[in-house]
């Protein structure tokens, strides 16, 4: 819905009239004579919120959107026409939109600093390392502070120790079967799913996504070899372990409080 003409006058006037707006304590007209700017400032909040997924589940079709763009052959370079996610975080921490925080900060632990929005499209154009591939998507380092970058690497720590520590394989023992090609592919996954998350560029959602979609698959496939009820429990416990890696990432980037 547009603004209304009543809401950009009041707005207009924060700008050009600022000595004539209802700031004094205790007044009885406050409340009322801002209702109009708070309700577009709030409108705007909204639409960065719902720029931003703030489930798995939103996350996912977020993250569909983005692989589609950065394959699609009429994409000229990755990172147009999708969310920038570096100066998302300085708007959402000044503003304290601290509900895209979770999605945004994930976003940019997936990115490299070697892919700088700026380097790529600087005045000489195109960068050469790119010319011929689209799959790349940057960001605008730049804005981040030195407690943004201690934040991300923090995070990333965090997530590549808790999927290659030695704790890990642990949490997958349990109701299995025994069987030769079973137990044989267990240790497959689990040795699939260190070495996917020991990657630099490590995404674990994605990863246990894929996992998840390959264990799925009853029978014989060209992946594992599970029997029904290990190859349901097993995609369960992927799927399960998505979510609980998508509910912590607040306490794994340290915003939590």
């Amino acid at each position: 819905m547009p603004d209304s003409a009543e809401e950009l006058e009041d707005l207009l006037k924060m700008f050009y009239q600022p000595w004539d707006l209802p700031f004094r304590r205790y007044h009885p007209d406050t409340y009322n004579d801002l209702k109009n700017v708070l309700a577009m400032a709030t409108k705007y909040v909204s639409h960065i919120e719902q720029d931003w997924p703030s489930t798995l589940k939103e996350w996912d079709r977020f993250n569909d959107h983005v692989n589609r763009r950065l394959f699609s052959e009429h994409y000229y370079l990755a990172g147009e026409e999708l969310l920038e996610p570096a100066s998302a975080l300085v708007l959402a921490k000044r503003f304290g939109i601290r509900k895209i925080l979770p999605a945004v900060y994930y976003d940019l632990s997936r990115l490299r600093p070697l892919d700088d929005w700026d380097d790529l499209r600087s005045s000489e154009g195109l960068h050469p390392s790119i010319k011929s591939t689209y799959e790349i998507r940057t960001a605008l380092w730049r804005l981040l502070s030195s407690d943004d970058f201690l934040h991300l690497q923090r995070g990333k720590n965090i997530i590549e120790e808790d999927f290659t520590g030695v704790n890990y394989p642990v949490q997958m023992r349990g109701n299995f079967c025994n069987t030769g090609d079973c137990s044989e592919s267990r240790g497959i996954i689990l040795g699939d799913i260190v070495k996917a998350c020991s990657r630099k560029d490590l995404d674990v959602l994605q990863s246990l996504q894929t996992f998840a979609e390959r264990t799925r698959e009853r029978g014989s496939t060209k992946y594992y070899q599970l029997c029904f009820e290990c190859s349901y429990r097993i995609t369960k416990f992927l799927e399960i372990l998505r979510q609980d890696t998508w509910n912590k990432l607040p306490k794994i980037f340290g915003f939590n409080n």
